[in-house]
């Protein structure tokens, strides 16, 4: 609870005799523009005293902030009420805790020019005061007033046996700057020792004046030795963090001229030296440089750096090394390795160090040549051949590795590694040789039979002829050799045209040739169906392909249906399954150039009722009349074919040799008649003189 007062004459001469003052040791508070009196802690309840203000001596500057505030109890929760200086004593205990601050302020206000703005950091935020000085009105009270006016406090307060307080309130007394802070002792100038039971102090307060001023002394705060300690601690933190700080520095600047920790240029340690040592050491080690030269067998060889004339010339790749150090990233070398790879620079004589390469063994020697893997025929199957590894090397390649492994200052070159050895181009392992091989054996898994009058079998004996490998190992099945087997295989068993020998019914041992009855294969057809199935490996049992077909495979390939004509006995006899069913005597055609055909056909065509067309006698020109027939069954397309002829008055004998057919086989009406019905198209005709 607060109340607004008018500022009296009492009030003035209290800022007054402040602002005189050149000690701190007294705080003025006002209550909204009064002095604090009694009639500030009026009430029950817990109240709040704002707007406290602190005058600067110097400047008239209000110092504590505007939303400063003190809370504080005006009733006691045992006694029902609290004595003014007590209240008071509680609000300046609170604000005593923020005296302290800024009363540093303040010395330091009045060591500064007069009338210097004034900047001052309150609770961790910088305020500039905007506001005019305060302007206090002076005091209208004398020196002896004032003392007066102190001695009679005193004395009310020592007969109501009350002990002493110091009150922010009260005047400055001393010249002194700086306060006293001894929280504990007694002001020497007059302030008697505050009572611990501020229940028992007096109550009497000057309803004027306001309560009861504090010693001049201000007190120190009430944790001022724990602040202490931590400033302390702060401190010896920071002088172990310098120190630290100065030998990591320290460290980061030794590895400006050495390596760091745990770094090795071209496997060797260089820990802690600088490029200067490293110099030194790579000098040394060229006075017994040698490098070993590691053949397919494991054989070495060695060429000396002196026997080529080497020297080491510094080209500044040690100094770069080291210039490429993060030196402020020193501890992490002491966990992690750094291996680090730079050329040497180096001098040789090129041409003594090509003489040296010759002069090897892996040179000098007789070299052998490499061999690839190839599948091979063992009689039954394909099987691989190993390859022949060899000793070639590519000599001009390896000068120029050995020349760049000098130059690059290295121990060991290993000719097998770098590939400098000639290898065969497949080896066993080779994806190609082993599909040749799978494929050649494949063309000689297959099997052919043939079932003709007898077997004719095609396996690896014959297939091994047709099939070979390129040079980049690809299987060929030659099927220009399949083909020519294939004609002369149909030249074997075809029967179309071939001699053929039989008995006649009477007796007579004849052969016939020509004519085109009997079996004929389709020779392109056969050819690629074998070729597929050797490229398959398939395992099969077939005939071969035919364009044409006869009865049986058998020398007389006929079988026993057939017509057989005999042009020198001028007789036919037809056969049904080895049975004579019809004999006749026919005419044939005039001996010349209209005789009959004699060969091997079949009945190619049966018509009745038709016209046979006259045919133009080679001999004489003249084209025969056209001619009607009952029943015409035709052998050749060429008009040769059994018909009725009922112009004819005989038949059999020699007719034919003055009344002969243009080569047609005439027959009577009847027996024509009879064979029509007994024959069919395909019937085989045997034509045979």
């Amino acid at each position: 609870m607060s109340h607004s007062l008018p500022m009296t004459n009492d009030d003035d001469a209290e800022i007054q005799r402040y602002k005189n003052s050149k000690r701190m040791s007294s705080i003025p508070v006002r209550l909204s523009g009064s002095i604090l009196n009694r009639n500030s802690f009026q009430g029950s309840s817990i109240n709040t005293v704002r707007g406290v203000v602190y005058m600067s001596e110097k400047n008239n500057i209000d110092l504590f902030p505007e939303d400063f505030e003190v809370k504080y109890k005006n009733v006691d929760d045992n006694t029902g009420h609290r004595d003014e200086p007590e209240m008071v004593d509680e609000i300046s205990d609170a604000i005593n805790a923020k005296l302290e601050e800024y009363q540093q302020v303040e010395f330091a206000l009045e060591e500064s020019q007069e009338d210097e703005p004034v900047e001052l950091l309150l609770d961790d935020k910088e305020m500039i005061p905007d506001e005019k000085p305060r302007q206090v009105q002076s005091s209208q009270k004398t020196d002896s007033q004032i003392n007066q006016q102190q001695r009679d406090q005193q004395q009310r307060r020592d007969q109501n046996g009350s002990p002493t307080i110091s009150s922010q309130n009260a005047a400055k007394t001393g010249p002194s700057k700086k306060p006293n802070v001894n929280r504990g002792r007694n002001n020497e100038k007059g302030s008697t020792q505050v009572s611990s039971n501020r229940k028992h102090r007096a109550s009497s307060v000057d309803p004027r004046t306001g309560p009861q001023v504090r010693s001049k002394h201000v007190p120190r705060p009430r944790k001022a030795k724990k602040k202490s300690k931590t400033k302390r601690k702060f401190i010896t933190f920071l002088t172990v963090l310098l120190i630290l700080a100065v030998a990591y520095c320290g460290v980061a600047f030794y590895f400006s001229t050495h390596f760091m920790f745990n770094t090795q240029i071209n496997g060797v340690n260089v820990s802690n030296l600088t490029p200067e040592d490293v110099r030194g050491h790579i000098n040394n080690t060229i006075l017994d440089y040698t490098l070993t030269i590691v053949k397919r067998d494991g054989e070495t060889e060695i060429i000396r750096g002196e026997e080529i004339g080497l020297a080491y010339y510094d080209t500044g790749e040690i100094q770069g090394l080291l210039d490429d150090q993060n030196i402020f990233a020193w501890p992490l070398s002491l966990v992690f390795s750094n291996s680090l790879e730079t050329p040497i620079g180096v001098t040789f004589d090129p041409l003594a160090l090509d003489r040296a390469i010759e002069n090897t063994r892996a040179v000098s020697t007789e070299q052998v040549a490499p061999v690839s893997a190839w599948p091979v025929f063992n009689g039954v199957y394909y099987e691989i051949e190993p390859e022949v590894i060899g000793s070639t090397i590519d000599v001009g390649r390896m000068k120029s590795l050995i020349h760049d492994a000098v130059y690059n200052f290295l121990s060991e070159i290993n000719l097998e590694h770098e590939e400098l050895y000639e290898l065969p181009r497949f080896t066993s392992e080779s994806h190609e040789v082993i599909s040749a091989r799978d494929t050649m054996n494949t063309f000689l898994d297959a099997t052919i039979t043939y079932t003709l009058y007898e077997d004719v079998i095609i396996d690896s004996l014959t297939i091994i002829d047709w099939i070979s490998l390129s040079d980049e190992l690809i299987p060929i099945l030659h099927e220009d050799r399949v083909a020519a087997w294939v004609a002369s295989f149909a030249d074997t068993y075809d029967t179309v045209g071939t001699t053929r020998y039989l008995t006649t019914p009477t007796g007579r041992e004849v052969s016939v040739s020509g004519g085109f009855y009997g079996w004929q294969m389709d020779r392109e057809a056969e050819t690629a169906a074998l070729i597929n199935n050797i490229r398959q490996g398939q395992v099969v049992t077939r005939e071969p392909i035919y364009s044409q077909r006869a009865a049986v495979h058998e020398a007389n390939d006929w079988g026993d249906t057939f017509i057989q004509v005999d042009l020198a006995y001028q007789m036919m006899w037809f056969f049904e399954d080895g049975v004579l069913m019809l004999e006749s005597p026919v005419v044939t055609g005039l001996p010349g150039s209209m005789a009959t055909p004699p060969g091997v056909f079949f009945i190619v065509e049966m018509l009745r009722d038709t016209i046979l067309e006259g045919a133009v006698n080679p001999d004489t020109g003249v084209e025969a009349t056209p001619t009607p027939v009952e029943y015409w069954m035709r052998v050749t397309w060429e008009g040769i074919g059994f018909h009725d002829a009922i112009w004819q008055e005989s038949f059999g004998g020699d007719r034919y040799q003055t009344y002969g057919s243009h080569g047609c086989i005439n027959m009577p009406l009847e027996l024509a008649r009879e064979l029509f019905h007994l024959i069919d198209i395909y019937i085989p005709v045997i034509i045979h003189q």
